[in-house]
């Protein structure tokens, strides 16, 4: 039986886990959702030129993508769940 100490006492520890699996290929973002998130906002942003790329999806149907660019660069990418929860993540080309 997993036992875990409460965490409301502790300073906030690191989260190594996600409920998003994300990877690019050919200017595509995939995502696999661990379960159903409700409906998502995507937002992928180019850092230094700020272009954008936005997408709402339903999560419940366990994966999705959304197609961006294939520019060399830094990406900003942004998950928002229907109650708030914020995923990101950052990756280069």
């Amino acid at each position: 039986i997993p036992i875990k100490k409460d965490k409301k006492t502790r300073p906030r520890t690191p989260d190594f886990g996600s409920d998003i699996m994300a990877f690019y290929q050919d200017g595509v973002i995939y995502l696999q959702f661990a379960y159903d998130l409700g409906e998502v906002e995507i937002t992928v942003t180019n850092e230094l030129t700020g272009e954008m790329w936005q997408q709402t999806e339903d999560s419940a149907f366990g994966s999705t993508s959304i197609a961006t660019s294939t520019d060399t660069g830094n990406y900003y990418i942004t998950i928002v769940t229907d109650d708030g929860t914020c995923y990101s993540g950052s990756y280069s080309l």
